[in-house]
């Protein structure tokens, strides 16, 4: 719909997005509480016990209800913020990436535009010299797109081969 609020911030490029989903609030610091809840801040995530007895234990007993932590690095930034923007504004600018994180973004990211070329054959996506945008039918497989830019989604595929697993693919749809 033309004026929900979400479909304005993402014309104006004002969307972001966080664990809960889509959102027009700015920033990524997000503290949570509850049983599995995930705490998303600028250099670290943090999740809660997902048994509610082990988080009642851990909350009894004066301490946090964490069960496990992850600190991101300057590494796991660049590609938060490239998925940012390719799920919320629906484009990517090479040179705004390079120039925030010092690199080629070109050069850094080949693989990665390289698996990006079928998508565009396919109308989902538009790949230019300093930028890619999505096409409409693109928007549907957003996270495809995106998809070609996480580290850790190629290294869990690998992993989950060489157990003699056939290929798994995410539900994104």
């Amino acid at each position: 719909k033309p004026d929900d609020e979400l479909t304005r911030a993402f014309v104006d490029g004002t969307l972001y997005r966080n664990f809960m989903g889509y959102t027009t609030k700015a920033g990524s610091q997000m503290v949570s509480a509850g049983v599995s809840a995930i705490s998303g801040l600028e250099h670290a995530y943090a999740q809660n016990h997902r048994k509610l007895s082990q988080y009642y234990e851990a909350i009894q007993a004066g301490h946090l209800a964490t069960m496990r932590g992850l600190a991101v690095s300057d590494t796991d930034r660049l590609h938060r913020d490239i998925i940012q923007a390719i799920l919320c504004q629906g484009r990517l600018t090479y040179s705004q990436i390079s120039q925030t994180y010092g690199i080629d973004f070109n050069t850094q990211f080949a693989p990665a535009l390289a698996r990006l070329a079928p998508m565009a054959e396919d109308g989902l996506v538009e790949l230019h010299n300093d930028h890619l945008q999505l096409l409409p039918l693109g928007r549907v497989f957003s996270r495809n797109v995106a998809m070609c830019f996480d580290p850790y989604l190629a290294q869990r595929q690998e992993d989950h081969q060489a157990d003699g697993n056939p290929p798994a693919f995410s539900k994104t749809l």
